[in-house]
């Protein structure tokens, strides 16, 4: 027996090398082995490096069912245990040892003789070639397993031939195939069609089951989800969070590939290198392979991942300029909205429309400084997005927060300042705060207040890339902001006595009627009241005229102090003041007046001259409401102007009115 074994040994060593495929080589090396030892079962099993696993891939008189499901980990059971220690076992009974090697009591060889021989190359481990049922166990020599041991390496070898060969034939194809796909993807106009036809050639050509591809977000430093194929909602959530989490290094990394197991599935991600930046990430599901084909696989997938790369690239950078340039439409509309714009209500609303198109934030606020009438204390008139007024304990957090970091700002530069988590929301729509960013506004050195943006997503407001467009924005802003508080002042002046900092006679008249009209046209009722100083002149002559304007400054801030915001107070010459009651009657006109009257009365005046003597006042009034015989405001300025006449010349310090049918008049018990 032994003569011809040695034969059909060294036959198969001439056969192994003559095989060029891969797959002949594998059946021919069981079926060769099977006729040299007699043997009813052969299988051979080869090493995946990537998990660590022994696979069959190639038997005789084994199970499909087993062959396709045996898979042994290294450093396990015979054939694990086998190849790491690069030892031959020749076992005359599994029951013996099975203990010992610590065998799964599953296997399917339950006793009998059995070898395995492990196939290796130095530190490359191959496989193992496993061999059971031998027909005489018993003539197996230790001559026998010295050439069994010998023929070993040369089975090693002739795989890792054919292995290369396939390879090298692969590598052909592929880069026929490669340039082919190449054609493919540049002949796309749209990305989409462009990415469809990718992912359709990594499903069909490859076998991959579950592909995406992400972009990175430079200016957001998130990847966003481009286009994904056969993956759930849930999973790509779970994808989608598990590249923020790791962003950093998904961003910056340097490997060809990595691999991650989210939900237990095996991905592959490949980087999009453009240049040499990373601009997305390829996610793919690992194969499951008998072999090492995923290794050629992945390699090809990476030059496809650079080609894709290339296209992804130039989109990008198209839609970057498509982006600058609807930036500078969107921002050459505002600044010549913002020239034509005097209102800061407008204004604010600008910044709403228009920025919020160009950059992410979920709220704004316009904070405009300004000095309160004692030059003394700074304080904010604050816009919301929809540019109303608010009050500022509304946004008391932002507002404290920027007073106490005012110094911060830096006024030739935009600031990214992060804060700690607070909120310029309502209080039932709180949101954390995670970016946000400040823009001094500032016109020839003079800071003229803020303009805050804030969002309760991370990095959504960024610098880098819009600096400079800030820069401008902000620029336009600061200039527009000066013009309508120049222009406010002005129109102020233009309303406004500057010594009581009331109305003039000339806005009085302008007002009186829009409101005369106005009441007419929808029946309410209409008050006005003319207020005297009772003996003004004599007070002039023996005080001073500074103290008269003193007298008449404290006199309209009663006035207005005692109104509500609708009515008009005025100067009406000289020390006359006007005060138009719009929807109000006669009584409640009647009451406030008197409220008024009461309040001038009681007033102690500081005398400028003698600070020892205390000085004291008194008023008429005299008021009438709209009614049958006013046909306009001429006829309702006479009407009030006599009840006026009435309360001096009975006696002054006194409300005197027309009811509609006669005079009436309230005087002061006291006086």
């Amino acid at each position: 027996m032994l003569g011809p074994r040695i034969k059909y040994l060294f036959d198969i060593i001439h056969k192994i090398y003559s095989y060029e495929s891969y797959d002949e080589l594998i059946n021919a090396v069981v079926e060769q082995t099977s006729q040299i030892l007699e043997a009813k079962r052969v299988s051979l099993m080869l090493y995946d490096n990537s998990d660590k696993m022994l696979r069959i891939v190639a038997s005789k008189g084994v199970s499909k069912m087993i062959s396709k499901k045996a898979e042994v980990k290294l450093g396990e059971d015979i054939a694990g245990r086998a190849l790491k220690e690069k030892k031959v076992y020749f076992v005359e009974d599994i029951n013996t040892i099975k203990k010992k090697l610590k065998i799964s009591k599953k296997r399917s060889i339950k006793s009998g003789f059995f070898i395995v021989i492990p196939l290796y190359l130095g530190e490359n481990l191959i496989g193992t070639l496993n061999v059971t049922d031998l027909k005489e166990p018993g003539k197996i020599s230790k001559r026998d397993k010295e050439i069994i041991i010998s023929i070993s390496s040369h089975i090693a070898l002739a795989i890792e031939r054919t292995k290369l060969l396939e390879f090298q034939k692969v590598k052909m194809q592929q880069a026929v195939t490669l340039f082919e796909i190449s054609k493919t993807l540049n002949s796309f106009i749209e990305i989409e069609d462009t990415l469809e036809s990718f992912i359709d050639i990594l499903a069909t050509l490859l076998g991959i089951s579950e592909i995406a591809i992400y972009i990175y977000q430079d200016n957001l430093r998130r990847f966003k989800l481009k286009k994904s194929f056969n993956l759930s909602d849930s999973m790509l959530e779970k994808i989608t969070n598990y590249f923020q989490k790791n962003r950093d290094y998904f961003h910056e990394m340097d490997k060809s590939y990595d691999n991650f197991i989210i939900s237990r599935k095996p991905f592959y991600v490949l980087p999009l290198r453009h240049e040499t930046k990373i601009i997305g990430q390829l996610v793919i599901l690992k194969k499951k392979s008998n072999t090492n084909e995923f290794d050629h696989d992945i390699r090809f997938l990476s030059i496809l991942a650079s080609q894709l790369a290339v296209i992804l690239g130039k989109e990008i950078l198209l839609e970057k300029i498509r982006g600058e340039k609807e930036k500078f439409r969107v921002l050459n509309h505002l600044g010549k909205e913002l020239s034509s714009c005097f209102e800061m209500k407008k204004i604010a609303q600008l910044l709403r429309d228009d920025l919020h198109f160009m950059f992410n934030y979920e709220t704004s606020v316009l904070l405009i400084f300004k000095e309160n009438l004692a030059g003394a204390n700074m304080f904010f008139d604050i816009l919301d997005e929809n540019g109303n007024m608010i009050a500022a304990n509304a946004y008391e957090e932002v507002v404290n927060f920027l007073r106490i970091n005012m110094k911060r700002v830096d006024e030739s530069k935009i600031n990214l300042i992060g804060l700690d988590p607070i909120s310029i929301t309502k209080d039932q729509d709180r949101k954390p705060i995670k970016s946000s960013l400040i823009m001094p506004l500032i016109e020839k050195d003079e800071l003229l207040g803020v303009f805050y943006m804030a969002s309760s997503r991370q990095d959504d407001i960024t610098l880098e890339e819009d600096l400079e467009l800030f820069s401008i924005i902000g620029n336009y802003l600061s200039v527009t902001i000066k013009k309508a508080m120049l222009f406010k002042e002005n129109e102020r002046l233009a309303f406004t006595d500057p010594m009581t900092d009331t109305f003039n006679y000339r806005f009085f008249k302008k007002r009186f009627l829009e409101e005369f009209i106005r009441a007419k046209r929808y029946d309410t009722p209409i008050t006005l009241m003319i207020l005297d100083i009772d003996y003004f002149k004599y007070f002039n002559d023996n005080f001073g005229h500074q103290q008269g304007d003193m007298v008449l400054r404290e006199v309209a801030q009663i006035l207005k102090n005692s109104v509500r915001t609708i009515d008009i107070v005025a100067r009406y010459g000289g020390e006359e003041f006007v005060a138009v009651f719009p929807e109000t009657d006669i009584a409640d006109a009647v009451q406030v007046a008197n409220r008024i009257r009461t309040s001038i009365q009681d007033k102690v005046f500081t005398n400028i001259t003698m600070s020892d003597k205390k000085l004291h006042i008194t008023v008429s009034i005299g008021l009438s409401s709209l009614n049958k015989d006013i046909k306009n405001i001429s006829d309702f300025i006479d009407f009030s102007d006599a009840c006026l006449y009435r309360a001096k010349n009975n006696g002054r310090n006194r409300v005197c009115f027309y009811d509609g049918e006669k005079y009436r008049e309230e005087k002061d018990t006291d006086s």
